[in-house]
This record gives structure tokens, sequence and C-alpha cells, in this order.
């Protein structure tokens, strides 16, 4: 009987410590396959939010000296200028001294107010214009290399924090969000762009953020380095 007994509180013994053992592992696991689980989430907001916000950007370096009777000279770019699309584009035109020339972009015509001889010439979407009209072809004239890249579009970051607040769901789902999570993003430096929960991130739930750096372009030409912080909980 004594033996009996003996064996009975040893198999208590055993599985307390197994209970205990369980409960730790859940403790000291949780936080790892949380942070496994909204890992992906992150990057695929961040990669979503690129794709929404993204405008194509070329820069180049012109020669023109037009002395014409026309106020205005144009001409059109070869057909090998350019990689990426810049068919919606419209163009913005600075002389050395950084002072915006008159200038309209479209179908690949480039069309300036003439005056000076050396210009930096940049095409987006991001820019607008008027057309230019009765402007005269000028030739020779002289291009430099073709600088092209994707950038952040300002104006789009403005859409999209509209939206944030105006129709949360739908942006979700564009930014294809699982719907058990929710999502704040967070540029450091443009703080009228923040897109967070008007009474803020709830306290107590487990919030997982990944910064990331964007070059965001704005209508009058100004590119700057943003951090963007993306949140997730």
């Amino acid at each position: 009987m004594e033996k009996r007994g003996a064996a009975h509180f040893e198999m208590i013994i055993a599985f307390t410590f197994f209970i205990a053992f369980v409960f730790f592992l859940f403790m000291v696991l949780q936080p790892q396959i949380s942070t496994s689980l909204f890992d992906p989430v992150v990057v695929g907001i961040q990669d979503n939010f690129e794709k929404a916000v993204s405008v194509n950007l070329g820069s180049i370096f012109l020669m023109a000296n037009y002395s014409g009777p026309k106020s205005c000279f144009y001409f059109d770019f070869p057909s090998d200028t350019f990689v990426l699309n810049f068919s919606d584009a419209s163009s913005l035109v600075m002389d050395l001294d950084g002072k915006e020339v008159n200038s309209s972009f479209g179908g690949g015509r480039l069309s300036i107010n003439k005056g000076e001889e050396f210009f930096r010439v940049q095409i987006s979407s991001e820019f607008s214009n008027e057309v230019l009209s009765g402007c005269k072809v000028v030739d020779p004239y002289g291009l430099g290399s073709v600088i092209e890249r994707e950038v952040v579009s300002y104006s789009k970051l403005v859409g999209v924090r509209d939206r944030y607040f105006d129709d949360y769901e739908m942006l979700k789902r564009e930014l294809k969000v699982p719907g058990i999570f929710d999502f704040a993003i967070v540029p450091y430096d443009l703080s009228e762009i923040y897109m967070l929960p008007v009474d803020g991130i709830p306290e107590g739930v487990s919030v997982l953020a990944q910064d990331k750096v964007f070059e965001v372009l704005k209508e009058d030409g100004n590119l700057s380095n943003e951090r963007i912080s993306f949140r997730v909980w």
C-alpha cells in the first residue's frame, strides 16, 4: 500500500511539473509567435503602400539657345530617351539659378519659355502645368544623361491620409491588411501626414513597428528623404 501511494504521489508531481513547463513555453514563445505573424503583415503594408503612392521621376540637363521671334520653343524627346512611363507626366523646368521657367510637357514634347540657355528639367506626374502654344521648334539642342527612378508622391500621400480618416476600411482592404489587424502610418518629419487613430493606439495591445526611408517628391520639385513608421496591432 505504501508503494502504491508513493507511485501515485510521483505521478501527481510529474503532472504538475509538466503543466508548469507547458505554461512556461506559452509564456516564453508567445511573443515570438506574435512577431512571426506581424512581420509579413507589416512588409505587405509597406509594399502595397509604396505601390499606391509611387510616381516616376525623370531628371535631365538641357542646353538650348533659342533666339527666334516666338516667346517659347519646343523639341521632341527621342523615343528611347526614357525607360519609365511618362505618358501622363508634366514638367518642372528651372534655370541655373533655381528659378522656375514656364514649361509644358505632353506626348514626348517639351515646350519652354525662351530667355535662358541652360535648364534643369524634371518630368513627373507630380507636377502640373498649362500648355504653352505657338512655340517654335529649336534645333540644335543638347541633352545630358537621364536619371530615372520611382519616388513617393507627396500629393498621393495626402490622398492616402485623407482616406485613412474618411474610408479606413476600404483603404485597409486595398493595402491588404488582414481583418484581424489594425494599422497606422506615421512619417517622422511630415506631421501633417500622420495616419493614427483619433483616439490613439489602444493600451495593452502588442504593436509591431518597422521603419522605411522613402524619397518624397513635392509639386515644387523639392525632393527629401523621409522615414516612415508602419505600425500593426
